[in-house]
Formats: structure tokens, sequence, C-alpha cells
């Protein structure tokens, strides 16, 4: 996983797109940012809306990990507790 993020960096870099890279989370082709997580348990993803930032979209990817893999979750911001909703 760590060697796919760091690939696609590298091919943003070279097209020139400075994008922040989060776990969860893509930037939607009209500008939005969206935030999804796998559950590998039920073999689901689950759709956690889109936001205007990426650290939202981040930070609502954190928020579904820890439910769903409990505190020891990877996460993009530790420990940090944030609630925003999506648009």
């Amino acid at each position: 996983q760590q060697q796919q993020q760091q690939q696609q960096q590298q091919q943003q870099q070279r097209r020139g797109v400075q994008q922040p890279s989060y776990r969860g989370v893509r930037l939607r082709p009209w500008g939005k940012w969206a935030a999804e997580i796998r559950d590998s348990r039920r073999g689901t993803r689950n759709w956690l809306g889109t936001f205007n930032t990426a650290e939202e979209a981040a930070h609502a990817y954190d928020a579904a990990a820890r439910a769903i893999r409990g505190p020891n979750a990877i996460t993009n911001f530790g420990n940090v507790q944030h609630h925003q909703q999506s648009t």
C-alpha cells in the first residue's frame, strides 16, 4: 500500500499536480473530495460522502476507521477526533 501511494504521488508530481494524499480520500473530477472505507470483515466498501476539503474527508475516514477497526485503526491524523458533516 505504501509503495502504491508513493507511485501515485510520483505520478502526480510528474504531472505537476500537488494534491494532499490521505488514506481513503480522492479528488472527484468536479473538485469535491470523496471519502470511502473498505470493511474487510464484510467485504464491502462504505461511502462516507463528499467534502469541500481533503482534510474534512480524511477526518471522516478516520472516524469510520475507528468505528470499524477500533482504537488501534490506522488513521490519517492519529487520535485526533473531528466532527464534520459531508456535503
